[in-house]
C-alpha cells in the first residue's frame, strides 16, 4: 500500500441518498456494486478499483489490498446479518503463516455495523486486536448509534510493501476547531505539513 496517508486533513463526510447508497463517492470513476448475498475472495479483487455497497464504498491500492473504507454505519438486527465464513477463514489464514490461528479473517466495518461480509472489507487482523481494542471500538460505536447518533467513518489502511497486516490502530476525532494560541509578543498558529509516512497501520477519522 501507499506509504502516505490517503486520509486529508478534513476528510469529507459521507452522504447517503434516498436509497442507502453514498450518494458522494471519493470517485468519479464507474464502481463495481457488490451484492452482499455474494461472496467474494480476496482473489477476485481488483487493484485501484472502488466497491460500493449500501452505505459504504472500499477501496483497494496497486496491489488489489484493502485500502480504504468510507460510509455511514447502522444497527443491522442479528437475523438480517450475512457472514462469508470461507472468505474470513481464507483471509485469516494468510496473515504472516497464520500460527496457530494468531490471526483472523477481520472485517474492517462489523457486518452488525452494516459492513460487507467479505471481500474489500477483510483482512488478516491480529486475533488480539480483534477481540479486545477493535472489538472495543466497535462496541462504542454500536452505542453511539443506539443513543441515536449518526457514526460515520473513514477508514485508511496504510502499510508499505511488505505486505504485513494492520498491527497499530490510530483513532482521530476530529470535532473540535484548533485553538489558536497567543504568548506575549507572539501569536502561533497551526500549520498544514504534508506527513509523507505514517507509523501506524490502521487510521480511524470520526
Amino acid at each position: 500500500m501507499s506509504t502516505g496517508n490517503p486520509l486529508h486533513r478534513d476528510p469529507e463526510r459521507p452522504v447517503l441518498d434516498a436509497d442507502g447508497r453514498l450518494a458522494n463517492p471519493l470517485t468519479e470513476a464507474r464502481p463495481v456494486s457488490l451484492d452482499p448475498r455474494v461472496a467474494m475472495h480476496a482473489v477476485d479483487l481488483l487493484p485501484g478499483t472502488t466497491y460500493v455497497a449500501p452505505g459504504f464504498e472500499y477501496h483497494t491500492d496497486h496491489s488489489a489490498r484493502p485500502a480504504r473504507v468510507r460510509g455511514v454505519l447502522r444497527l443491522v438486527p442479528p437475523h438480517e446479518r450475512i457472514r462469508h465464513h470461507r472468505a474470513q477463514r481464507v483471509v485469516g489464514r494468510s496473515g504472516l503463516g497464520d500460527a496457530a490461528g494468531a490471526f483472523h479473517g477481520g472485517h474492517i466495518v462489523a457486518v452488525s455495523l452494516g459492513g460487507f461480509p467479505s471481500g474489500p472489507n477483510l483482512i488478516p487482523q491480529p486475533a488480539n486486536v480483534n477481540t479486545s481494542a477493535f472489538a472495543r471500538l466497535e462496541r462504542s460505536w454500536r452505542a453511539a448509534l443506539g443513543e441515536g447518533c449518526s457514526v460515520e467513518v473513514d477508514i485508511a489502511l496504510v502499510a508499505s510493501d511488505a505486505t504485513t497486516p494492520p498491527f497499530q490502530v490510530l483513532l482521530l476525532f476530529q470535532n473540535a476547531p484548533v485553538p489558536r494560541i497567543e504568548l506575549p509578543g507572539l501569536v502561533l498558529s497551526s500549520v498544514d505539513v504534508p506527513a509523507g509516512t505514517s507509523p501506524y497501520d490502521l487510521i480511524v477519522t470520526l
